[in-house]
């Protein structure tokens, strides 16, 4: 065995008024299969979902995803990934809209046209290429789950009941590595994160040469810009840069930052 890579993950924001669960843990294995695992763990005991997300607690830390080969000396591979699916499911509060007009940066100067990132072909290129060994989904994008019809009836400002959807969305994360060598582990750990239906960016975080060294925690950030009508999902391995990232989306306000991998995001109107 060349040892074991374990990527801490964080969910960091959820849109208030709605959910995030994990819905599904898939290992995607590699050729030959046998030799390779990859599984989600909390104080060294593996998790499986469902996993109800709740940022409030413990920074949002999902668990650590271990990926180790089990054969002496593997071969040259990319190893297994783990395929995280998650559901967002309810209504993001109309509280949001009240934060909207309060869009500021750090130091107070208003920037409103730099808080926000529109992921396109040219962002993905810069980042870097989809791997061509990337597994593809589980499922084909007609496959995925499909929209809840379940509606919720609330009053309007003026007191007048109306429908209000709340139609599921649907995402995944997967957490891999590049390729590990005869007798060392890889180079970096990649976290590529994606709405059912949009193009995965990817983050990756170096892993030390020692074998004890590990890569650093990737950060998840989700959001809905009430403005725009789009959710948003976001990732750095900087804690203070998601400290940020989460602070802001909570207030509705997906906020761009050079050291996040970029947003990758989706019309969503549920009002």
């Amino acid at each position: 065995m060349v040892g074991t890579v374990k990527q801490k993950l964080y969910i960091r924001s959820v849109p208030p008024g709605m959910t995030l669960t994990i819905t599904e843990l898939n290992t995607l294995h590699p050729t030959p299969p046998e030799e390779w695992k990859a599984a989600l763990y909390v104080n060294d005991t593996q998790v499986k979902a469902p996993i109800v997300v709740d940022p409030s607690k413990n920074s949002g830390y999902i668990g650590e995803v271990k990926m180790y080969g089990t054969h002496p000396f593997p071969v040259n591979s990319p190893g297994a990934r783990l395929e995280i699916i998650f559901k967002l499911t309810g209504t993001p509060t109309r509280a949001l809209d009240e934060a909207a007009a309060e869009k500021f940066i750090a130091d107070g100067r208003a920037e409103n046209h730099l808080l926000e990132e529109t992921v396109t072909d040219e962002t993905v290129a810069e980042i870097g290429p989809i791997p061509a060994d990337l597994p593809a989904a589980t499922r084909i994008v007609e496959d995925w789950p499909a929209p809840s019809e379940a509606f919720d009836i609330k009053a309007d400002e003026e007191g007048t009941t109306r429908a209000v959807s709340s139609q599921d969305q649907f995402g995944r994360i997967i957490v891999g590595t590049t390729k590990w060598g005869w007798v060392q582990r890889p180079d970096y750990a990649v976290t590529y994160y994606q709405w059912s239906d949009t193009t995965p960016i990817s983050l990756s975080s170096a892993i030390p040469a020692t074998i004890i060294g590990m890569p650093d925690p990737a950060h998840v950030v989700v959001g809905f810009d009430a403005d725009k009508r789009e959710i948003g999902i976001n990732a750095t391995t900087s804690t203070d840069v998601a400290n940020t990232m989460a602070s802001y989306a909570m207030r509705g306000i997906l906020w761009a930052n050079e050291k996040a991998a970029g947003w990758v995001l989706k019309f969503f109107w549920p009002f």
